[in-house]
Protein backbone atom coordinates (compact mmCIF):
# COMPACT_ATOMS: atom_id res chain seq x y z
CA UNK A 1 0.00 0.00 0.00
CA UNK A 2 1.92 3.57 -1.07
CA UNK A 3 -0.54 6.80 -0.68
CA UNK A 4 -0.80 8.21 -4.38
CA UNK A 5 -1.12 11.95 -4.00
CA UNK A 6 -3.92 13.97 -5.47
CA UNK A 7 -4.47 17.49 -5.19
CA UNK A 8 -3.35 19.66 -2.68
CA UNK A 9 -6.26 21.27 -0.88
CA UNK A 10 -4.01 24.19 1.14
CA UNK A 11 -1.61 26.78 0.91
CA UNK A 12 2.27 25.99 2.54
CA UNK A 13 3.21 26.11 6.03
CA UNK A 14 5.31 29.37 4.87
CA UNK A 15 4.02 31.60 2.55
CA UNK A 16 6.24 33.46 0.13
CA UNK A 17 6.26 36.72 1.43
CA UNK A 18 7.29 35.00 4.87
CA UNK A 19 9.96 33.31 3.80
CA UNK A 20 11.62 36.59 1.83
CA UNK A 21 11.36 38.56 4.91
CA UNK A 22 13.10 35.79 6.83
CA UNK A 23 15.90 35.30 4.47
CA UNK A 24 15.74 39.45 3.57
CA UNK A 25 14.88 38.89 0.40
CA UNK A 26 13.62 42.37 -1.35
CA UNK A 27 13.50 41.28 -5.07
CA UNK A 28 10.95 39.63 -7.01
CA UNK A 29 12.64 38.30 -9.60
CA UNK A 30 13.28 35.34 -8.10
CA UNK A 31 10.14 34.12 -6.37
CA UNK A 32 9.34 31.08 -8.32
CA UNK A 33 12.33 29.91 -6.78
CA UNK A 34 11.90 30.79 -3.32
CA UNK A 35 8.42 29.05 -3.79
CA UNK A 36 9.77 26.10 -4.46
CA UNK A 37 12.59 26.17 -1.72
CA UNK A 38 9.85 26.46 0.46
CA UNK A 39 8.29 23.47 -1.30
CA UNK A 40 11.05 21.17 -1.05
CA UNK A 41 11.89 21.96 3.00
CA UNK A 42 8.54 21.35 3.38
CA UNK A 43 8.78 17.99 2.00
CA UNK A 44 11.86 17.39 3.47
CA UNK A 45 10.52 18.06 6.83
CA UNK A 46 7.37 15.98 5.74
CA UNK A 47 9.91 12.95 5.53
CA UNK A 48 11.74 13.73 8.69
CA UNK A 49 9.30 13.67 10.55
CA UNK A 50 6.21 11.77 9.07
CA UNK A 51 3.76 13.96 9.13
CA UNK A 52 1.56 15.82 6.32
CA UNK A 53 2.33 19.66 6.71
CA UNK A 54 0.29 20.78 3.56
CA UNK A 55 -3.47 19.60 3.17
CA UNK A 56 -3.65 17.00 0.60
CA UNK A 57 -5.40 14.37 -0.57
CA UNK A 58 -4.11 10.93 -0.96
CA UNK A 59 -5.50 7.12 -2.87
CA UNK A 60 -4.38 3.81 -1.56
CA UNK A 61 -5.39 0.52 -3.44
CA UNK A 62 -5.78 -2.69 -0.66
CA UNK A 63 -6.02 -6.31 -1.26
CA UNK A 64 -8.85 -6.68 0.94
CA UNK A 65 -9.70 -5.23 4.77
CA UNK A 66 -7.36 -6.13 7.25
CA UNK A 67 -7.97 -8.81 9.80
CA UNK A 68 -7.93 -6.44 12.24
CA UNK A 69 -9.66 -4.06 9.82
CA UNK A 70 -7.22 -1.40 10.65
CA UNK A 71 -5.36 0.44 7.48
CA UNK A 72 -2.41 3.13 8.00
CA UNK A 73 -1.66 4.93 4.99
CA UNK A 74 0.95 7.78 6.72
CA UNK A 75 0.52 11.26 5.72
CA UNK A 76 -0.69 12.10 9.12
CA UNK A 77 -2.89 13.51 10.42
CA UNK A 78 -5.67 12.04 8.66
CA UNK A 79 -8.66 14.37 8.52
CA UNK A 80 -11.38 13.05 6.57
CA UNK A 81 -12.23 9.92 4.43
CA UNK A 82 -13.70 10.93 0.75
CA UNK A 83 -14.62 7.74 -0.69
CA UNK A 84 -14.22 4.08 -0.72
CA UNK A 85 -14.96 1.64 -3.44
CA UNK A 86 -14.99 -2.18 -2.62
CA UNK A 87 -14.14 -4.80 -5.74
CA UNK A 88 -15.92 -7.90 -5.71
CA UNK A 89 -14.43 -11.31 -6.80
CA UNK A 90 -15.48 -10.41 -10.37
CA UNK A 91 -13.82 -6.78 -10.27
CA UNK A 92 -17.55 -4.98 -10.05
CA UNK A 93 -16.45 -1.40 -8.35
CA UNK A 94 -19.39 -0.68 -5.30
CA UNK A 95 -19.39 2.59 -3.52
CA UNK A 96 -19.54 1.75 0.15
CA UNK A 97 -19.85 4.12 2.73
CA UNK A 98 -17.04 6.53 3.46
CA UNK A 99 -19.09 7.82 6.78
CA UNK A 100 -18.81 4.43 8.16
CA UNK A 101 -14.96 4.67 8.42
CA UNK A 102 -13.05 5.92 11.73
CA UNK A 103 -10.03 7.47 12.20
CA UNK A 104 -8.17 7.17 15.13
CA UNK A 105 -5.43 9.42 16.86
CA UNK A 106 -4.88 10.93 13.30
CA UNK A 107 -3.03 8.18 11.92
CA UNK A 108 -5.28 5.02 11.80
CA UNK A 109 -8.53 4.23 10.02
CA UNK A 110 -10.86 1.76 11.47
CA UNK A 111 -13.09 -0.17 8.55
CA UNK A 112 -16.46 -1.56 9.46
CA UNK A 113 -16.82 -5.04 9.31
CA UNK A 114 -19.47 -4.87 6.56
CA UNK A 115 -16.80 -3.92 4.27
CA UNK A 116 -15.48 -7.50 4.34
CA UNK A 117 -18.23 -8.71 2.01
CA UNK A 118 -17.98 -5.48 -0.64
CA UNK A 119 -14.01 -5.49 -0.53
CA UNK A 120 -13.14 -9.46 -1.50
CA UNK A 121 -11.31 -8.13 -4.60
CA UNK A 122 -10.00 -5.40 -3.13
CA UNK A 123 -10.87 -1.91 -1.64
CA UNK A 124 -9.44 1.87 -3.38
CA UNK A 125 -10.15 4.51 -0.36
CA UNK A 126 -9.47 8.70 -1.20
CA UNK A 127 -8.90 10.28 1.99
CA UNK A 128 -7.43 13.68 3.40
CA UNK A 129 -4.44 14.34 5.84
CA UNK A 130 -2.23 17.48 6.50
CA UNK A 131 -2.09 20.43 8.72
CA UNK A 132 -3.56 23.50 7.90
CA UNK A 133 -1.01 26.51 7.77
CA UNK A 134 -1.91 27.88 10.96
CA UNK A 135 -1.55 24.69 13.26
CA UNK A 136 2.06 23.87 11.92
CA UNK A 137 3.92 24.07 14.84
CA UNK A 138 6.76 27.37 15.21
CA UNK A 139 9.42 25.17 15.19
CA UNK A 140 8.79 23.58 12.00
CA UNK A 141 8.06 26.71 10.49
CA UNK A 142 11.17 27.89 12.08
CA UNK A 143 13.25 24.94 10.14
CA UNK A 144 11.24 25.16 6.95
CA UNK A 145 12.32 29.30 6.73
CA UNK A 146 16.15 28.30 7.74
CA UNK A 147 16.02 25.46 5.42
CA UNK A 148 14.93 27.46 2.57
CA UNK A 149 17.01 30.53 3.25
CA UNK A 150 20.08 27.94 3.27
CA UNK A 151 18.88 26.69 -0.01
CA UNK A 152 18.76 30.18 -1.49
CA UNK A 153 22.34 31.60 -0.04
CA UNK A 154 23.81 28.49 -1.07
CA UNK A 155 22.11 27.33 -3.95
CA UNK A 156 22.41 23.41 -3.97
CA UNK A 157 26.23 23.86 -2.81
CA UNK A 158 25.45 21.88 0.72
CA UNK A 159 22.63 19.21 0.64
CA UNK A 160 23.56 18.68 4.44
CA UNK A 161 20.25 19.96 6.82
CA UNK A 162 21.29 22.81 8.58
CA UNK A 163 21.93 22.48 12.12
CA UNK A 164 18.95 24.80 13.31
CA UNK A 165 16.62 22.71 11.37
CA UNK A 166 17.67 19.70 12.18
CA UNK A 167 17.91 20.72 15.88
CA UNK A 168 14.32 21.99 15.86
CA UNK A 169 13.20 18.93 14.38
CA UNK A 170 14.91 16.55 16.24
CA UNK A 171 11.51 16.12 18.59
CA UNK A 172 9.51 14.89 15.66
CA UNK A 173 12.09 12.24 14.24
CA UNK A 174 10.07 8.79 14.37
CA UNK A 175 12.41 6.19 15.08
CA UNK A 176 12.22 2.94 13.79
CA UNK A 177 13.15 -0.76 14.99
Amino acid sequence: MTPIGLDYLGPEPVALAEAKSWARIERDDEDALIERLVTAARETVECHAGLTLRPRAFRIALEGVPGDRRVRPGGAPLTAVRSVLGFGRGGDAVALDAAQVRIEGGETMVLPVEFRMGAAGGLEIEYEAGMEAENVPEAVRIAILRMSAAAYETRGASDAMPPLAEALLAPLRRVRL
